[in-house]
Order: C-alpha cells, then sequence, then structure tokens
C-alpha cells in the first residue's frame, strides 16, 4: 500500500487523503479485497498496425486471488465499452 508521502508525491502535492481511512475495493463476486494485476493481450492486426505487422498488446488488468474473477471495475476505461458487451 502507499503510504501518505507516497500519495501525496503521486499528486504533487495536492492530495491530503490517509491510506487508512480509504475504503478496499472488494470483488463484486466474492467480496475478496485482494487482487494480483495479470496481463490481457490484444491482437492488433498487420493492416491496423502503424508498422504493418500483427503485435501483441498486453493490457494490465486485476483478478482476485480468491475466486480468480476479473475485477472490470478497474478495467482501463477503452475496455469498459467492450466488457459491458462482451467483446473481450
Amino acid at each position: 500500500m502507499l503510504s501518505k508521502d507516497q500519495l501525496s508525491r503521486a499528486f504533487n502535492g495536492r492530495l491530503n487523503i490517509n491510506p487508512s481511512d480509504l475504503d478496499n475495493l472488494k470483488c463484486s463476486h466474492c467480496s475478496n479485497d485482494k487482487f494480483d494485476q495479470v496481463f490481457m493481450v490484444k491482437k492488433i492486426p498487420a493492416v491496423l498496425s502503424p508498422t504493418g505487422k500483427k503485435i501483441m498488446l498486453p493490457i494490465p488488468v486485476f483478478e482476485c486471488t480468491k475466486c480468480k474473477e476479473t475485477c472490470k471495475e478497474m478495467f482501463p476505461e477503452e475496455l469498459e465499452k467492450g466488457v459491458a458487451s462482451g467483446g473481450l
């Protein structure tokens, strides 16, 4: 967990929050509050790639350590529409 000083530096001194006062995010499936960072890999076809070659793009996401459910609440914004529509 980040210390108060680390949080303050991350927000250029504009944040005055004590981390122990904050709620933990919990898994929507099992209510566990521990997560592992895993990667979703997107394939960019050669025709869309700036190099003209197929590219594999790793995207960090979080997975519950207990039930292995992917935490969609912390998905990158660009992926939320794909998750909501079943596209991922």
